[in-house]
């Protein structure tokens, strides 16, 4: 701005503090909303950004927001790959809706999520299933890919990879836009039964961190496309 720029797109694949968009405690502050001010106040004029864990996030916007996706570049993979028998998974119920969107873009390939109950009390999951959101009538020797907006510590993925083991899934890929890989996630994912793990590079994803089933995926192209 200093130097005269009319206008500044701030270009953030991976929106940090996305997931604290309310107060968890009281008294504490709401992260993202102090990450969008600071944004504002420094005069960006426009974020573009990737699938972010909520739809609502661009509302706390003063500015334009444009939000990405990656699954275009899932559903391209997925093509090049020939899965066209596979079953496409939500780990959790709040990734339908990316799920549905994927599958438009495979002709319509099926899909399911894994649905969690909750312990009222304490908000700790105390069982999961498999809830059949289409007209799949086995499991059995299938092949599962399962589809999420990040991995942080690994555990969603982890715990969805055994229940579909458990259901007869032979084969499973899992697809996650953006590859936080906290903790010990690596090695984790390392570990578990899957073919491979696709990521996008919305997040650099250091030496030590990768492992031989990683596969990271640009969106490079989709930025450029939308700039």
């Amino acid at each position: 701005r200093r130097n005269g720029a009319k206008k500044v797109t701030a270009v953030i694949p991976y929106l940090g503090y996305q997931r604290q968009d309310r107060m968890f405690r009281r008294g504490e502050a709401v992260s993202l909303l102090v990450v969008i001010k600071a944004l504002e106040a420094v005069g960006v004029s426009r974020v573009i950004t990737f699938d972010l864990h909520s739809i609502k996030i661009p509302e706390f916007f003063k500015i334009p927001v444009s939000h990405l996706s990656a699954v275009p570049l899932f559903a391209e993979k997925i093509k090049e790959m020939g899965l066209s028998g596979a079953i496409l998974v939500a780990p959790d119920m709040g990734a339908v809706r990316r799920i549905k969107q994927l599958s438009e873009k495979l002709e319509g390939m099926p899909f399911t999520a894994i649905e969690k109950s909750r312990d009222l009390a304490t908000g700790a999951v105390v069982s999961e299933r498999i809830n059949k959101l289409s007209s799949v009538k086995s499991f059995k020797n299938k092949t599962a890919i399962i589809v999420d907006d990040m991995i942080s510590g690994g555990g969603t993925i982890v715990k969805a990879v055994e229940l579909l083991k458990k259901e007869g899934f032979e084969k499973i890929f899992v697809f996650a836009t953006h590859a936080v890989f906290s903790q010990n996630a690596p090695a984790l994912l390392r570990e578990i039964p899957v073919e491979r793990v696709f990521v996008t590079d919305t997040i650099f994803v250091p030496r030590e961190k990768r492992f031989s089933k990683l596969e990271i995926l640009s969106v490079a192209q989709i930025i450029a496309e939308n700039l």
